[in-house]
C-alpha cells in the first residue's frame, strides 16, 4: 500500500513540477508569477477531450497538437496583455495576467460547458502488478512523460540557439540586449514554452481528476512548488513538485484527506519563515 501512495504522489508530483517549471521560467525572465497558468492547464485538458474523445486521434497526436496550440495561446496572451504595456511594473504585469486569466476560464466555461467532462487515458484499464500491489500505469506514464519533456527542456536551452538566448535574457537582459539578443521575442518565447507546460500537465492528470472551467485551481500547488523550491531554481522546483504531491498522497491517506490543503500550505509559510531562499536551492 505505502508503495502505490508514493507512485500516485510522484505522479502529482510530476504535474506540479511541470507546472512550477513554467513558473519559474517566467519568474527568472520577467520577475513575474504567471496567474493564466491555471487556465493553460485547463485549456491542454479541454483540447486532449477534443482531440482524443472527440475527433478520435491518437493519443500522442492529441497531446502534441495541444501542447501546440497552447504555446501559441501562450504567445498570443503576452502580446496582448504584457508586451503592449509602457513601462511595465510587476503589479501591472501580475493584474494583466489576471485578467488574462478569468477571461480564458470564462472562455471554457461557455466552450466546455459546467459539467466536468471524461478524458480517458491511453491506458485507462491497464495495471502493472508488483507482488500483492496492483499499479496503474497512467501513472507511470506521467512521471514518464513529465521527466522525459524536462530533459527536452534542458536540451532546448543548452543546445538550441534560441535556449541560450532565453537563458541570457534570464541572466541579464539589458546585457542580453545589447549582445544583440531580441529579448521581446525570447519573452514571447518563454510565454508560449510555460504555457505549452502547464498543457501537457493538463492532458495528464485529466484522466486522474476531471476536465472542467475551474480546474486550474491545481497549479495553486505550482506556486506553492516554485516557492518551496526557491522561486528561480529549475532544480528545485522539479524536487519540491515531486516532493509536494507524495507529501499530499500520504497525508490524505494517514492523516485525513480533509486537510490536505491545509497542511501543504501549512508547510509553505514555515518554508518561507525559516528559510526563505528555499528548501532544495542549491548552493
Amino acid at each position: 500500500m505505502f508503495l502505490l501512495l508514493v507512485l500516485n504522489g510522484l505522479s502529482m508530483g510530476a504535474i506540479y513540477a511541470l507546472m512550477a517549471l513554467g513558473m519559474v521560467i517566467l519568474l527568472r525572465s520577467l520577475n513575474l508569477f504567471n496567474f493564466v497558468q491555471g487556465e493553460t492547464v485547463m485549456g491542454g485538458a479541454f483540447l486532449g477531450v477534443l482531440f482524443y474523445m472527440v475527433l478520435k486521434l491518437p493519443f500522442w497526436a492529441s497531446f502534441g497538437l495541444a501542447l501546440v496550440l497552447m504555446a501559441l495561446l501562450g504567445a498570443v496572451v503576452e502580446r496582448l496583455a504584457i508586451n503592449p504595456l509602457k513601462n511595465p511594473t510587476v503589479n501591472s504585469m501580475i493584474t494583466a495576467t489576471i485578467a488574462a486569466g478569468v477571461i480564458l476560464q470564462n472562455v471554457g466555461l461557455i466552450l466546455g460547458g459546467p459539467e466536468p467532462l471524461i478524458l480517458n487515458s491511453p491506458v485507462q484499464n491497464l495495471k502493472l502488478t508488483i507482488g500483492n500491489q496492483t499499479i496503474p500505469l497512467h501513472s507511470l506514464l506521467i512521471i514518464g512523460t513529465a521527466i522525459l519533456l524536462m530533459v527536452l527542456l534542458q536540451c532546448f536551452f543548452h543546445f538550441t540557439k534560441a535556449g541560450i538566448c532565453i537563458r541570457a535574457v534570464m541572466a541579464d537582459r539589458q546585457a542580453a540586449q545589447m549582445m544583440g539578443v531580441r529579448v521581446s521575442r525570447m519573452i514571447t518565447l518563454t510565454f508560449a514554452i510555460s504555457s505549452a507546460l502547464g498543457a501537457a500537465s493538463g492532458v495528464l492528470v485529466g484522466p486522474v481528476i476531471y476536465v472542467a472551467f475551474d480546474m486550474g485551481f491545481i497549479a495553486m500547488k505550482s506556486f506553492a512548488a516554485a516557492i518551496a523550491g526557491g522561486m528561480y531554481s529549475f532544480f528545485g522546483a522539479v524536487v519540491a513538485g515531486f516532493c509536494l504531491g507524495v507529501l499530499e498522497t500520504l497525508l490524505s491517506a494517514y492523516v485525513s484527506s480533509a486537510y490536505r490543503d491545509v497542511i501543504t500550505y501549512a508547510l509553505i509559510i514555515a518554508v518561507l519563515l525559516v528559510r526563505p531562499q528555499g528548501l532544495f536551492v542549491r548552493k
